[in-house]
């Protein structure tokens, strides 16, 4: 396996195996999420010809992927032939990004804010991105070190089409 690669703001990493390729997105952990910064992973992800057929790019998705991930998740589905690999997202389509903290006046409480609407598709109502490939994390798993995501990953075996099937003898 190749070495982290890390993009210029530390919000990616992403990683490459002979057979598939990975990346992890660090930001929306941070509370610091930044929607602009996915545009240079989108589009080195749309370029790379290797990566450009299912079963070649898997994107893992939990609860947390909210926010600036949940932004380039909308984009991998729309783009990139991206399987998703996990839980349901945190976040919708559509939603309030960018946060920016406000300190409470009378309280000298500090807060983030949302500032920004992103919307991505007015028609898409969903209220999170569904995984193609679902592992869920239980309690023994989690107590484990053990991460069923993926390990979906490494055990995907890709399937024949329903066309590719029916022409089968």
């Amino acid at each position: 396996m190749k070495a982290w690669k890390s993009s210029p703001g530390g919000c990616w990493r992403f990683w490459i195996r002979p057979t598939f390729a990975g990346w992890q997105w660090t930001c929306g952990s941070t509370g610091a999420g930044n929607g602009t910064l996915k545009r240079s992973l989108l589009l080195s992800l749309i370029k790379a010809r290797k990566l450009d057929r299912p079963g070649s790019l898997f994107t893992l998705i939990g609860r947390s992927t909210f926010s600036a991930a949940q932004f380039l998740v909308n984009e991998l589905e729309r783009y990139t032939n991206a399987v998703f690999v996990g839980q349901r997202s945190g976040g919708k389509a559509n939603s309030y990004g960018d946060s920016r903290k406000i300190i409470l006046p009378h309280s000298g409480i500090t807060v983030r804010v949302s500032t920004l609407w992103w919307q991505e598709d007015p028609r898409d109502a969903r209220e999170w991105k569904a995984p193609d490939i679902a592992a869920e994390l239980s309690s023994s798993d989690y107590r484990d070190n053990v991460d069923p995501a993926l390990q979906a990953v490494l055990n995907y075996r890709p399937e024949p089409s329903v066309s590719e099937r029916m022409a089968m003898p």
